[in-house]
């Protein structure tokens, strides 16, 4: 019988052992810069569902401005033509 992973589950990853990212130029970096950089991703990542549901009401607004536009033309271009 196949079980299913639990959802958010992922791999562990040895911080130790592999790099966080694979930019070749961070190669080179301490581990200090490398855990401040793992401390910027996680912050990104964690304000992500926010920033998404954000944006996706900023391209509500504007789709229906553009709805609203399009429509104030076409009744001013039927109202030309009468």
């Amino acid at each position: 019988m196949f079980l299913s992973r639990p959802r958010g589950w992922r791999n562990q990853v040895r911080l130790d052992e592999e790099p966080i990212d694979n930019i070749p130029e961070h190669a080179t970096w301490s581990a200090d810069e490398d855990y401040s950089q793992l401390l910027h991703d996680a912050e990104f990542m964690a304000q992500a569902r926010t920033d998404a549901d954000r944006l996706l009401g900023i391209i509500r607004e504007l789709h229906h401005h553009v709805a609203s536009q399009a429509a104030a033309c076409t009744s001013s271009a039927n109202s030309a033509s009468r």
